[in-house]
Formats: structure tokens, sequence, C-alpha cells
């Protein structure tokens, strides 16, 4: 079954997918009527197993202008009354109406609006982002190793991505895979690719010169000495417009922010606390 989804569907079915892995989160999942026996679609189902019984939390979405009124919370209600659902949650981008809070209430039926006039002053994140942009550089690492082979002759080896280096005794003592981690990961490369990366392709060069002497297994050629290793670091710098939608719940504020990539999506999901504090999670999907 193909998804029909939009941006607040998607923020929902995010937010859900952080629950604990125990939980199966589905997207526009189906599920079957228990008078009729056909087929009815759910916006977002969060299934969990808990001994031999299973729950189903299903989440309705609605993308509208206006606030959502009590008809459709009575119109979801009916619906849900009829499929195996455990607990309802409803998400309104405009908000509801008093008499929808009130009656949802009363159905013990959550709530979550997106609308700004219940977007508390203390998120500020939320705000921010709504007209922000995102500037990404996504690097590709190339290593090689110049090795002093045991015939006297310094040979440049580029086939390189598994590659281990020695002590004299034989232990290791790094490998290119260990240095690829640290260039990706350490504070100051990652801070360079950052502010000096053009936007488009553009090309670094990062050196290491073995402290003492590393050696490493050449195929065909035997244990030879490690003279330099080089990682050539193609960047690529991209800025777009962040495209944000945001949903108030109780203390928390949730944010959806997604940018168009040259070779995919830039995604991430904030949860902003009146406490102060924001969890994040960020994707870049190809």
């Amino acid at each position: 079954m193909p998804q029909r989804s939009n941006a607040f569907q998607r923020l929902a079915f995010l937010v859900h997918k952080s629950l604990a892995p125990e939980w199966l989160v589905t997207e526009s999942d189906m599920l079957v009527d228990l008078h009729t026996g056909t087929l009815r679609e759910v916006d977002i189902t969060a299934r969990r197993l808990v001994a031999t019984h299973q729950l189903v939390f299903s989440i309705e979405c609605r993308d509208h202008r206006r606030a959502a009124d009590v008809s459709w919370v009575e119109q979801m209600h009916t619906k849900h009354q009829l499929l195996p659902t455990s607990k309802l949650a409803l998400w309104s981008r405009s908000g509801f109406t008093r008499e929808a809070v009130s009656k949802a209430k009363l159905l013990k039926i959550d709530t979550v609006s997106q609308a700004q006039s219940v977007q508390p002053k203390w998120a500020d994140l939320a705000h921010q982002l709504a007209d922000g942009s995102v500037q990404l550089v996504t690097p590709t690492l190339t290593p090689f190793v110049d090795v002093r082979l045991p015939s006297g002759e310094l040979q440049r080896f580029e086939n390189v991505a598994s590659w281990q280096f020695y002590d004299s005794n034989g232990k290791v003592v790094g490998s290119i895979p260990a240095l690829l981690h640290e260039i990706l990961h350490h504070e100051v490369s990652r801070t360079t690719f950052l502010d000096h990366a053009p936007l488009g392709e553009s090309d670094f060069y990062v050196e290491l010169v073995p402290p003492n002497e590393w050696f490493v297994d050449v195929p065909g050629s035997g244990r030879g000495i490690a003279n330099r290793i080089g990682v050539g670091v193609r960047t690529l710098g991209e800025r777009a417009r962040l495209s944000t939608i945001s949903a108030s719940r109780g203390d928390r504020v949730m944010t959806l922010a997604v940018a168009p990539l040259r070779n995919g999506r830039f995604e991430a999901v904030f949860e902003e606390f009146e406490s102060g504090e924001i969890r994040s999670q960020v994707n870049v999907q190809e």
C-alpha cells in the first residue's frame, strides 16, 4: 500500500518512530474493521506486544487551515470504535476548537496541535527554524599510503581501505578505518570543513607522518614501512532553505525541518522543552 503522507503526518510519524524499539511504528497502516472485515486506513499506528496482548496506538492527522472541530473528533471516535485501536491520538496542524478539545477529553482522546496561537513563547528554536536555512558539507575521503618496501623502493598504494599498521613487535598501532573515523569526528577537522568548504565541490588534503616506524603488510611484497599516510577529502557544500512544521504538546514543542539536497534530503526533528532542554535527531536521506 503506497504511503499517502504530508509534512504534518511525517512529523507525527517521526516523533512516534523515536519510541522505544519494541514499538513497531507504521505510516498509512491498514486496520481491519471489526464489523465489516474490510481494511481501513489509519495515518499512523504504533504496535507493541505485551504478554499475549497487542496494543495498537493509532494517530490520525488533519492538515487543514481551520481548527479541527467537534465533528472531526466524533468522526474519528466512531471510526476507531470499530478498529482494534487501544488508544487514539488526534494531530491537527491548525489546532482544535475549545469544544473539540473538551469532547476529546471526555472521550479519552489525546490532542496535539501545530497552531501558532498555542505555541508557547519559550519555544524559541521552533520560531527561529521557521525562517532558517541549512548549510551541509558532505565529505568523501580517499586514503593512500606511501610505503618503503623491503627492497628500498618507495611506492604509493591507494587500495588501502582496510589496512592496519604495526609496531616492531607486531602490535597493531593504527588502521585506515580508525584514521578516517578520527578525521570525520575530530572537532578541528569538522570545523575546518564546515567553515572553509565553499558551496559546490572543493578539495582538501590531510597528511599523517607516523611518529615512529609503522609497519604494514603489502600483498605480494612483504612487510614495509609506512612513510606517509594521506587522505584526499572532497567536499560538497550545499545551502538550502528549511521547510518547517511544529506541533505543541504539553511541556514540549516538536519541530520537523526538511531541506532538499543535491543527492537526497536533509531531515531533522527537534524536541524543545519548557525547561530549556533540546533533543534532536538529524538524518540525511539519499
